[in-house]
This record gives C-alpha cells, structure tokens and sequence, in this order.
C-alpha cells in the first residue's frame, strides 16, 4: 500500500486540518534515532519524504506521485546521493481500490507484484502473486459471502484453508486453519472485552501464545501484551497518544507493568492558514 504508516493530514473540522511537517523520535537520554521531514503539493498530499540522521544529514528520501483521483500511483526511494533504491507501482479501478503493486529494483526489474479482482457474480475476491514474468506463483480466494479463503501454490495446487466465524457485529472471533484435506493445523481465537482485544494461537490443541490489546475510543492502540502458554508476560509496550491519536511516547518491558526504556516523538505541524 502507498503510505507512510503514520497521519499526515490531521482534520480538526470539516474546513480545517494540520500537516505533519516533521517527526523527531528520541531514546530516554534524548539522542535523536530518527528524524523525518515531508512536503506536500497544493491539494495536501505528501509528494517527498526525507529520512535524516541524527544530526540532520539527509540518509534517503521517497518520492510519491498521485493520479487525477488523488490515488498514490508511484513511490521511489533515492539515496542520499539521488539514486534510485526501489520504486513501487499502483494502479486502480474504478472505484479507485487498488488492484495492483508492483516493486521493482534499483535496475526496473520486477522484484514483486500482486494483484486484486472482485468476481461479484462468483461472490469472489481473488488475490494474486506473480513473478517477474507474470507468471501465477500465490493465489488466494476469498468467499465474500462467510470470507473463508482458500490458498494455492502456482495456479492451482490447493495447500491451505481458512474457515472463519463471526459475532454478532460481525467481529472475528475463530479462524481455523486446515490443510487441502481439512486436517486442522491452527487455530485462532479472538475475544472483545470492552475496549481490549484478546488473540490465543492454538496449536495441536493448547494455547501457545496469547496477546492482549487495548484502543482508545478511536481505535488507537494504547497498549499491547503477549504473553506464552502459562499466561506469564514475554513483553509489552504501549503509547501516550495527542489530542489527534499521534504517538508521543512509546515505552516497554518484559514484566508486566514495569518499564525497562521509552522513546518520544517530537513533531510539528502546518495548517492550511
């Protein structure tokens, strides 16, 4: 997906919003770790994004162009040096979802590409891997109906099925993984306690490992535990958010509730003034 795995358009009202300008991610003693920069066009969107080292010296940068919609179409990734690293392509359809990403290589050979169709009238999406040829090495099906998904090597070597079911408010709460014969050899089970989401991983009949996350009331996580098959913490971390659900400090341990090391997050803004 084009994106930049964090907000960069923050709306405030309907006719009023701020850009991220820059982020500044901090250890504890205040030793800068990573330091990020963006640019947008005219209409909001991010057209470069610098990533600098601590002392500001620039280590790489990407660039993004748009089509007429406004979908990300391209990423490219230059060095310090401005030679291409990697770039990506998208394409949409008509609706503008995106059906297709390609990578490819500083020379433009194709390193990866997958596809997405909707076969409405089959109730079917279907997901698809390609090599460089364009050959089918991954596909996967999906029923749209009870989005059970079946998952074959080449174009049809069936390896894998996953079988889902769903509360009332059609939240996840089983996914059962078999191979082509229906031989169980996962399982996954899902819980909603509030504003905490329980995962266990279920393997050969026990639970393996558990994790525990909890959102604020806009669905920003806010904490994160996991924790093995006796139920003892293996690590945790989680995050002060700001008025716009961005992180402001990231912390984490190994035993639960006690904090071992934490980062933060300085950034600034732009509105559209």
């Amino acid at each position: 997906m084009c994106n930049l795995n964090r907000p960069t358009l923050l709306t405030t009202t309907d006719n009023y919003y701020m850009k991220l300008v820059s982020e500044i991610i901090k250890d504890q003693k205040g030793k800068i770790q990573s330091w990020e920069e963006f640019v947008y066009n005219d209409i909001g969107k991010v057209v470069r994004q610098d990533y600098k080292d601590e002392n500001g010296k620039m280590n790489f940068y990407k660039t993004f162009d748009y089509d007429e919609n406004g979908n990300c179409i391209r990423t490219v990734e230059y060095s310090d040096t401005d030679e291409l690293q990697v770039s990506f392509e998208y394409s949409y359809d008509n609706d503008n979802n995106q059906i297709k990403t390609i990578e490819r290589t500083a020379e433009g050979n194709i390193w990866d590409w997958t596809e997405i169709a909707i076969e409405p009238d089959a109730n079917l999406k279907v997901w698809l891997a390609k090599d460089e040829n364009g050959n089918i090495i991954h596909k996967t099906l999906e029923n749209l109906l009870d989005h059970s998904e079946k998952r074959y090597k080449d174009k049809d070597k069936l390896y894998e099925i996953h079988l889902k079911k769903f509360d009332h408010v059609n939240r996840l709460v089983e996914k059962l993984i078999t191979d082509d014969k229906g031989n169980e050899k996962e399982k996954h089970l899902y819980e909603y306690q509030g504003e905490k989401e329980i995962w266990k991983f279920i393997l050969n009949g026990s639970t393996v490992k558990t994790e525990e996350r909890i959102y604020d009331k806009n669905k920003n996580l806010t904490h994160y535990i996991r924790k093995d098959s006796n139920g003892k913490c293996l690590e945790w971390h989680g995050f002060d958010l700001d008025k716009y659900g961005n992180k402001t400090k990231y912390f984490w341990g190994k035993e639960e509730g006690k904090e071992i090391g934490f980062k933060t997050f300085e950034r600034t803004y732009d509105n559209n003034d």
